[in-house]
């Protein structure tokens, strides 16, 4: 991606990218070349090149480094679902696996379960939010819990939906592991 033709980047963002652009796959190593592909996105991201971020980050490897490749696929997905690519959106987001970052495979699974519901497919976004485990990302994963109380609820199972909001014999003590 030639920098000269981003007219609409400042200069301190251009020397950014022009220094992130020497890092290279062969001379660096994968694990390096992702990083770089990565902060270069979200440059792109930062002054709303949506497109150029996307593009960035799919040069991104599993074999790169799984944890950023992880956390690029979780990007892509956002990216996507933002300018309505929804079906694209969620592709991305299904790359992202629970053994190359937590976090942001909770975060996919969260999004994945936000787009069905909002397509009226509630049994998908169910399921989605009931992969995520506590120990993948506390907030997200309650975030999740209540998700699923309420769509429990719009489908008049309250009962249900009181279980799985707070369940019987669960301490929510966060204090705890």
């Amino acid at each position: 991606m030639n920098i000269d033709d981003m007219e609409s980047l400042d200069e301190e963002t251009r020397k950014e990218i022009e220094e992130l652009q020497k890092v290279t796959r062969e001379k660096d190593g994968g694990e390096a070349f992702a990083k770089a592909q990565f902060n270069i996105a979200l440059a792109f991201l930062d002054k709303g090149m949506l497109t150029d971020a996307i593009s960035t980050w799919m040069s991104i490897k599993k074999s790169d480094d799984p944890v950023m490749y992880a956390r690029a696929q979780f990007n892509i997905g956002f990216c996507l679902n933002k300018i309505e690519r929804t079906k694209d959106a969620l592709n991305a987001w299904s790359n992202v696996k629970r053994e190359n970052d937590a976090s942001s495979y909770a975060r996919a699974k969260l999004n994945t379960g936000v787009v069905s519901a909002k397509n009226n497919d509630l049994v998908k976004a169910m399921s989605a939010w009931a992969k995520i485990e506590r120990s993948d990302n506390l907030e997200v994963y309650l975030q999740a819990q209540l998700n699923i109380g309420r769509a429990l609820e719009k489908t008049n199972d309250t009962e249900k939906a009181l279980d799985i909001v707070n369940p019987p014999n669960k301490c929510y003590d966060c204090s705890k592991p």
